[in-house]
């Protein structure tokens, strides 16, 4: 982070003037301190990204089965829908079939 280094460099300024050997290795300790809970912070940032792509992955496999029940589900309805013209047609061409076969 920007902020936090401009923070670090500031503090290491302001010691290089502080000539208190005692109050460098606190203010160090500090900025130490400071390092570690903002690495925690990322880390813990970094996890839930991961859980959000996790969670993105399966909400992406969840439709894609929907999908296809749908289309699945969408095609028995033009089935049933179209039943009756179906069979028609069927037994239009059995008919064919049938009297080219006595024509042979």
């Amino acid at each position: 982070d920007q902020e936090l280094l401009e923070e670090i460099t500031g503090e290491i300024e302001e010691l290089s003037e502080v000539k208190d050997p005692f109050l460098i290795i606190s203010s160090w300790k500090g900025c130490e301190k400071a390092m570690r809970a903002k690495e925690v912070e990322l880390t813990i940032k970094s996890e839930e990204l991961d859980a959000l792509r996790r969670e993105i992955d399966l909400m992406a496999e969840s439709k894609d089965k929907l999908d296809r029940t749908k289309y699945y589900y969408d095609l028995q309805t033009v089935q049933e829908k179209f039943r009756g013209q179906i069979e028609e047609l069927e037994g239009g061409v059995r008919e064919r079939e049938v009297a080219l076969k006595d024509l042979r």
